[in-house]
């Protein structure tokens, strides 16, 4: 029986080209999932991946329209339910009894924990995860939304992009409203 070894000139041969790679990306399902993936391969490849013009391309090569990722179902508490069965992400340490979702705009949400008092911004696209403390004081009626700080016109992008979040809330009591604001780039 003759048992199989891989060669040190196979092992050493080098990756394609970046255009190359970039035409396989392209034609990848335009779901966020096989992206995502690719991306995880190693960091050459999370570079190409997360490249602002190749997502563009990317974006514009299956339709122009990107894919909704699924929504937050809004009976009882709500939680994240992903559209396409091969997209999933980690909802394990979230108890629908503790997380409201406040706001979700260009593949960010912005979800607040009732138990301990802080706001999460969760890139769904990504997975990548933000946690904010809620203001000091005391307040009976809030709101929250999560912002694009880029400032263009074209948001496809925007989970590559800086974020704002705009809390606003006012007590009961003397009706006083008042509002603040997080920027991702400065962290305050």
């Amino acid at each position: 029986m003759e048992t199989q070894t891989s060669s040190p000139a196979a092992a050493a041969a080098p990756l394609p080209p970046d255009d190359l790679l970039r035409e396989i990306f392209l034609r990848l399902p335009p779901e966020p999932i096989h992206l995502f993936r690719a991306s995880f391969v190693c960091k050459h490849w999370r570079g190409l991946v997360h490249d602002a013009r190749f997502l563009r391309r990317f974006h514009d090569f299956h339709g122009g329209t990107p894919p909704v990722l699924g929504f937050f179902n809004q009976k009882g508490p709500p939680f994240f339910v992903p559209a396409s069965g091969s997209f999933a992400l980690s909802t394990a340490t979230m108890s629908p009894d503790d997380w409201w979702a406040l706001d979700c705009r260009h593949g960010r949400a912005l979800i607040e924990s009732c138990r301990t008092r802080m706001l999460l911004v969760w890139d769904l696209v990504t997975g990548d995860k933000q946690y904010l403390p809620l203001p000091a004081q005391d307040y009976a009626q809030y709101n929250g939304v999560v912002l694009c700080a880029a400032g263009h016109a074209d948001h496809r992008d925007c989970h590559l992009c800086p974020f704002l979040v705009v809390f606003v809330f006012s007590d009961d009591r003397d009706f006083i409203t008042s509002a603040c604001v997080f920027s991702s780039v400065t962290g305050a």
